[in-house]
């Protein structure tokens, strides 16, 4: 009997779907469960989500599996986690994705602190670079947060779950959101996702990116003291977030300038390419270090 080069488990006892055998789950979140998985066809290691859905399931809920599909299908990039195909079996739909062994930024956070400042400026040059690829091809990430995003063990940072995304020359449209209800990681989220999920831009994530990029140098989020997710919502739409420098004293002043800029609370008064603002971002931390 055929075995598992794996785990050593036979094959023909091991879950899954078509070629697909399921090694373990990985991941679980609102979208779905990801599991370890080997391709038997391919002979490789894989990620596979399960995105399920039955006949509850409205339109809206189901339009949201395939624009995620369709919006990954169509991302190719080194930074940025690659799906390969989606097969379903009429109420599940397994979206087979390259396997990336590392840690992802909340991880790595909470288990030993906040990252150099030359990790960052490669992190935030790595994310800027997937987000401009998806900007170009008019996708927004819209969820961009530490458990998206996955360092590997060669520092290479992939960004993951895009299962948010909406294609911007969509979003003036009918709304796929329902009521325009808020998504997303509250943490996270760019003050105009708080008020109004229907209408965002790249703006939106470079706010994010911003959040991100603070946490990994302070060690906890923007308005990490919010103590409900109303007071959040009013502190993201009314305030600056506490400098960076609070957390991290040895850092320029530069730095947390620099991130308020992407922070800023009209998205219109923030920069619209996220690898313009890195740049500028990067070579300030680069500085820093060097000093």
């Amino acid at each position: 009997r055929a075995l598992c080069s794996v785990c050593g488990s036979q094959l023909s006892s091991l879950p899954g779907f078509g070629p697909l055998r399921f090694l373990r789950p990985v991941g679980a979140g609102a979208c779905g469960t990801v599991h370890k998985a080997l391709h038997i066809h391919w002979h490789r290691i894989v990620a596979v989500k399960e995105l399920g859905f039955d006949d509850s399931a409205s339109p809206v809920d189901l339009d949201r599996l395939l624009r995620e599909i369709r919006i990954g299908l169509k991302l190719t990039h080194p930074n940025i986690v690659k799906l390969h195909e989606a097969p379903t079996d009429g109420s599940t739909f397994y979206m087979i994705m390259d396997y990336i062994q590392g840690e992802d930024l909340q991880h790595q956070v909470d288990e030993h602190g906040p990252l150099s400042l030359t990790q960052v400026a490669k992190l935030a040059r790595d994310l800027a670079g997937a987000l401009d690829y998806a900007h170009d091809k008019k996708v927004v990430h819209r969820d961009i947060k530490p458990r998206n995003v996955v360092l590997k063990s060669n520092g290479q940072a992939v960004l993951t779950d895009f299962a948010l995304a909406r294609y911007l020359a969509e979003s003036r449209l009918a709304s796929l959101t329902g009521t325009g209800q808020a998504l997303g990681s509250p943490l996270y989220m760019s003050p105009e996702q708080t008020i109004d999920a229907k209408d965002v831009g790249s703006q939106t994530d470079v706010y994010s990116l911003a959040a991100t990029l603070y946490f990994v140098l302070g060690g906890r989020p923007p308005y990490h003291d919010s103590t409900s997710l109303a007071a959040f919502f009013e502190a993201v739409t009314s305030r600056a977030p506490e400098p960076v420098t609070t957390w991290r004293a040895e850092l320029p002043e530069s730095i947390s300038q620099s991130l308020n800029e992407a922070m800023r609370i009209d998205p219109r008064d923030r920069p619209a390419r996220p690898g313009d603002w890195v740049e500028t971002f990067a070579k300030a931390l680069e500085e820093a270090s060097d000093g």
